[in-house]
């Protein structure tokens, strides 16, 4: 019985079949043909950054590694999440769960290409939906309970031009996207 898909996350698989028979599975871009009474199969551990709004009605994951890591200083990530700049890792959409979505509320805001998600319990900043403009959605680290795994940390400051506070750590500083010029 031919079973094919890609599996981001660590996977257990336990299978029962008549001799003879046979497994094909595709995991992390490998093919695996098995045969047996029982097979099993454990994958690597596969890194998870996980985060949920204040009230917990909404939690997200982002699963395996980023596609990228920044600080935002632009006037409407900073409007979204109340903060002087927002750090948040951005995944693929075929790498984001999302849980509690009827709690999830979408906003355009005036002026941007991309929506905001938040929870419509408690109105906490969930997401930013970018996958029409860069193919990602950007999750928010504010939101993790634990600590954030060094991979999850933000590597640079993008849209640094718009900033309310200046920021002094060596991490490259962009006046907007990383494709652009650098801040002085």
């Amino acid at each position: 019985m031919p079973i094919s898909g890609t599996f981001p996350c660590p996977i257990f698989v336990l299978w029962m079949f008549e001799p003879k028979s046979e497994l094909e599975m595709t995991t992390n871009n490998r093919v695996m043909k098995l045969s047996a009474h029982l097979v099993t199969e454990e994958c690597a551990s596969v890194s998870k950054l996980v985060g949920r709004c204040y009230c917990g009605g909404v939690s997200w994951e982002g699963i395996g590694e980023p596609a990228v890591t920044f600080y935002c200083h632009c006037s409407l990530c900073r409007r979204a999440g109340g903060a002087a700049f927002v750090g948040a890792a951005a995944f693929k959409p075929e790498n984001v769960v999302f849980h509690g979505e009827a709690n999830i509320k979408e906003f355009l805001p005036a002026g941007s290409k991309v929506p905001r998600r938040y929870c419509k319990k408690c109105n906490s900043y969930i997401a930013e939906d970018a996958r029409s403009v860069l193919g990602v959605f950007a999750l928010p680290i504010g939101l993790c309970q634990d600590k954030v795994p060094e991979i999850y940390t933000p590597k640079q400051h993008i849209f640094y031009d718009s900033r309310i506070v200046d920021v002094s750590d060596t991490l490259p500083k962009y006046m907007q996207m990383p494709d652009g010029p650098r801040a002085e």
